[in-house]
C-alpha cells in the first residue's frame, strides 16, 4: 500500500546566512503554498534573539515572505526559525528554516549534524 502525503508549502531557501563581519542586511525566505493548498502564515519565531523576523503577505492564502535580519554579525551563531502555518480550513503545522552567521563563505549551508 502506498500513501501519498501532499506537500503543503515550499520554503526557498531553507537557510539564509551571513559571513562574520558582513553587513547585517535583511534576507528573505519565500513561502509558497503547494497547488490546491491554502495557507495562512501566522507567526515566525527565532531561537536566537539576535535574529529578527517579520512576515510579509505577497498573495493572501498562497505566498508569503519571511524577512530575516540579524542584529549583528560579529560572531558566528545559528538560529532555528519556527514558522507557524494554518493550513486552511483548520490544520496547524510548523515549518523550519535556519539563519546563520558563519566564519567562511561557502556555496553550501552548514547545518548541525543530522539536519537537512
Amino acid at each position: 500500500m502506498t500513501i501519498h502525503i501532499p506537500e503543503v508549502m515550499k520554503i526557498t531557501p531553507e537557510v539564509v546566512f551571513w559571513t562574520v563581519g558582513e553587513e547585517a542586511s535583511a534576507k528573505t525566505i519565500d513561502l509558497a503554498a503547494s497547488a490546491d493548498m491554502r495557507v495562512k502564515v501566522s507567526d515566525v519565531q527565532s531561537t536566537d534573539p539576535r535574529i529578527k523576523a517579520k512576515i510579509e503577505i505577497v498573495e493572501e492564502d498562497k505566498t508569503y515572505k519571511v524577512v530575516i535580519t540579524p542584529e549583528e554579525t560579529t560572531e558566528p551563531f545559528l538560529a532555528v526559525m519556527s514558522i507557524k502555518v494554518r493550513v486552511l480550513p483548520n490544520r496547524e503545522e510548523v515549518f523550519t528554516a535556519y539563519a546563520q552567521v558563519r566564519h567562511v563563505k561557502s556555496s553550501q549551508s552548514k547545518l548541525p549534524v543530522g539536519q537537512k
